[in-house]
């Protein structure tokens, strides 16, 4: 039975009892069923992307990885798989939660294989008579290395996008939210085959009638940006949360990062840009043919809003 999964940028699903052939069977409808367009997040060979799953109780963590594109088990599991579930997946609880918690900051100790994959995490809890296997949605491992520092974390922006062709999206929180545990500096992070569009503006005046007339009280200017992709319904759950995380609450943030150019500007190289995305917006249509939904992601240029009003200030200079 397929439980309700936290909505961190890579899910998982928790499966009850049965074997690992039993597991491998239940992920057959990814390439197969209704959907004729098929959609894995990407990530860099020597991360899997940053997730979180709950769990009942704390046990022995045995990994399997498997091909998406056949299905069938990878054998022998590669060494960095075995190094996520030995050294890099923290467990921790409270009073009514436990979870499992990777954040995909440090690289992991080899590469990954390049193409499509899905992780299962299997959960034996000491002396507990039941097995709970935790698979996660098919992901894409692609030909680039990110190179992560723990000190970048501590700002809100940091310029690191290593790979070339993509937007990095990440969103996450101060505290804990939405059953995620955010405290510890976790942050959902996702490669974007998208473009960013050209910007746009948008200029709201702000007007009073006086005496029967209009008088302008202020002008605000705003410059905005948007792109698109195509999702499926378990990440289209995720990404919905944008306009909370992307918002000017203090305690929430989102950031997209524009890749490098190297050697795009008279030989000299572009470096990534990170930017923190405010009032964001999103619109999903939703393709039948495909299963999948086209979403349209709108925010504002950190620089603005720039308001015009009626009061001035002149600086202090000498």
């Amino acid at each position: 039975m397929i439980q309700p999964y936290l909505k961190t940028s890579l899910v998982f699903h928790e499966f009850i009892g049965g074997t690992v052939t039993d597991i491998a069977e239940e992920m057959l409808h990814y390439f197969s069923g209704c959907c004729q367009v098929k959609y894995a997040p990407k990530t860099d060979k020597r991360h899997v992307i940053p997730f979180q799953f709950l769990v009942a109780n704390e046990g022995v963590i045995t990994p399997y990885f498997y091909n998406a594109e056949t299905n069938t088990l990878v054998n022998p599991i590669p060494a960095a798989i075995t190094d996520l579930a030995t050294n890099h997946l923290d467990f921790r609880s409270d009073a009514t939660h436990n979870w499992y918690i990777y954040e995909g900051i440090t690289q992991l100790s080899n590469d990954l294989p390049i193409g499509f994959y899905y992780l299962v995490l299997r959960v034996n809890p000491p002396g507990a008579p039941r097995t709970t296997w935790h698979i996660s949605e098919v992901f894409q491992v692609c030909d680039f290395t990110a190179d992560f520092s723990e000190n970048s974390f501590a700002d809100i922006c940091h310029e690191e996008n290593d790979a070339e062709d993509l937007l990095m999206l990440e969103w996450w929180a101060d505290c804990d939210f939405d059953d995620i545990v955010y405290q510890e500096g976790f942050r959902n992070r996702l490669y974007l085959d998208a473009i960013l569009e050209h910007p746009f503006e948008e200029i709201v005046k702000d007007t009073e009638e006086r005496l029967g007339k209009m008088f302008q009280k202020n002008i605000v200017l705003k410059k905005k940006y948007k792109f698109k992709i195509m999702i499926p319904e378990w990440l289209w759950n995720g990404l919905i949360r944008l306009p909370i995380y992307g918002s000017n609450l203090e305690n929430f943030h989102a950031t997209l990062t524009t890749p490098g150019l190297p050697g795009a500007f008279g030989g000299m190289d572009i470096e990534p840009n990170c930017a923190e995305m405010s009032e964001t917006d999103i619109l999903g249509e939703w393709n039948e043919a495909s299963c999948l939904n086209l979403l349209t992601i709108e925010f504002m240029d950190e620089e603005y809003p720039l308001v015009g009003t009626n009061c001035c200030d002149d600086f202090s200079i000498a």
